[in-house]
């Protein structure tokens, strides 16, 4: 049985990367100015700890329970603390009141994820697709919940629509060679990876699958060249894989 590859949650999370107030993240998924204004809750928010901030928007929803602007803000507050449990049931509420909110899916669906519960964020995900159609970002998304899920063959079509859609994305193309490595096509899974570094030379997480890809055909001098290599551009899992494998 082939030894099977699932990639870190870091990886979708470094493409992800939840945003409030438009300063933070690679890519911001929520655009809060689609629910209205809130100048009211971003300066108690900058101005307040994450724990004091729940509680004030609380007292708003008891008074106001339909209120999505508050339910928005304190989903994200919830992401902040990492209760997630908490940031979905919010969503879902939103959901109910909004279901054609599509910053409310990629939230939940987001939530959903870190949560390991790939199958309801796959639901969302296509939910999301079905209202605002297919991005490389919507695609990125449900191909990494594909991969997680272990369902290689279908994340492979959705890989190919993505680069239809634009064929320089390097999460995408690191996509490829991680869903290749665990369908055993190394060679494939070696191109793909090349790939994303060519688009991206410092692109240590593909340094670091590659790593993996090598050591499967036998090169570990090769995999060790590609560990120090992610190591050094800061991908901190490197460490533990040049202890396992290019010691002694």
């Amino acid at each position: 049985m082939a030894f099977i590859r699932l990639i870190s949650l870091v990886v979708i999370l470094s493409a992800f990367t939840i945003s409030l107030n438009g300063q933070t993240g690679i890519t911001p998924i929520i655009n809060m100015s689609r629910v209205g204004t809130f100048d009211s809750f971003q300066t108690n928010w900058l101005n307040s700890t994450s724990i004091d901030f729940q509680r004030g928007i609380s007292q708003i929803l008891r008074d106001d329970p339909f209120n999505i602007e508050a339910l928005m803000w304190r989903s994200h507050s919830y992401f902040e603390t990492g209760d997630l449990y908490s940031a979905e049931r919010d969503l879902s509420r939103i959901l109910e009141l909004r279901p054609d909110m599509t910053d409310a899916w990629y939230m939940r669906a987001h939530a959903r994820m870190e949560q390991g519960d790939y199958e309801g964020a796959l639901e969302d995900i296509n939910d999301l697709i079905t209202l605002e159609g297919e991005t490389v970002h919507t695609l990125a998304m449900r191909i990494f919940s594909k991969i997680m899920s272990e369902d290689y063959e279908s994340a492979l079509e959705d890989i190919e629509e993505a680069m239809e859609i634009d064929e320089y994305d390097k999460l995408i193309w690191l996509y490829k060679g991680i869903v290749y490595h665990n369908l055993e096509d190394y060679s494939k899974a070696l191109d793909s990876y090349d790939r994303a570094l060519d688009i991206y030379a410092d692109y240590g997480v593909a340094y670091y699958e590659r790593a993996f890809t090598r050591l499967a055909m036998g090169d570990s001098a090769g995999a060790c060249s590609d560990l120090n290599r992610a190591h050094d551009l800061g991908y901190e899992k490197a460490a533990d894989a040049i202890a396992s494998h290019c010691r002694g």
